[in-house]
């Protein structure tokens, strides 16, 4: 209902009501548990003065998730998620869709998240197409990941990509992961970026001139790509 508005998202560590100041109009609270037991709610905040929409995702202690699918999905005017570092992803085991279609988004910061039991990251980032900066961190672990298929597929203007924590040991689905990311020309790998033994490849660079992983990251990759 108010997707489509929203301007911004603030995640919060501490549930509280929201009072409307001056020009404003407040929408909520709103249940946004799994459980539906008001763990995690959300409010929405009108500005009729600066004509700004605010999402606001509250938790006691962060907000815990168990997926993270679409949570962020197709907010086109969203230009800013403060307070990233507030979701706790320990329990997630699948990010599908997570950040999609967040077109006018130019930054992420996830170097808070801990990824170490997601397996899904198909098309995490899909068709952010004004992304410009996106920081990973030690405690993305991709350890567990199996599929990450059109995972930056659409970044248009990403130009630079820091890859070297990523192991994709267990990743069987790597189709797409790149393509249409016209801008990216430089990737950097690590020694865990591997092509396992009958991963899928399918236009994992297509129209994307970033270079390729090869024997010289890990031997598996072999001439994958020659």
């Amino acid at each position: 209902m108010y997707k489509d508005r929203m301007t911004n998202i603030v995640i919060e560590d501490k549930k509280s009501k929201k009072i409307a100041g001056n020009g404003q109009s407040v929408y909520g609270p709103f249940d946004e548990s799994s459980t539906k037991d008001s763990a995690v709610q959300s409010y929405v905040v009108y500005d009729t003065i600066n004509k700004t929409w605010t999402g606001y995702l509250q938790g006691d202690g962060g907000v815990k998730l168990s997926s993270s699918s679409y949570l962020f999905y197709n907010f086109p005017k969203v230009t800013e998620i403060e307070g990233i570092q507030n979701l706790n992803t320990t329990n997630v085991t699948t990010m599908y869709y997570m950040f999609g279609h967040c077109e006018q988004l130019q930054s992420l910061d996830l170097s808070h998240f801990n990824t170490s039991s997601v397996e899904n990251m198909s098309l995490m980032f899909s068709y952010m197409s004004n992304l410009t900066s996106l920081t990973f961190g030690e405690n993305f672990d991709t350890s567990s990941v199996t599929d990450m298929s059109w995972m930056f597929n659409g970044c248009s203007q990403l130009q630079e990509l820091d890859l070297s924590n990523f192991n994709t040991s267990k990743v069987t689905d790597m189709d797409s992961m790149f393509s249409d990311a016209k801008n990216l020309s430089k990737i950097t790998y690590g020694p865990n970026f591997i092509h396992r033994i009958g991963a899928s490849v399918n236009y994992m660079f297509s129209n994307c001139p970033a270079n390729t992983p090869n024997a010289s990251v890990h031997s598996s990759w072999g001439n994958v790509f020659s």
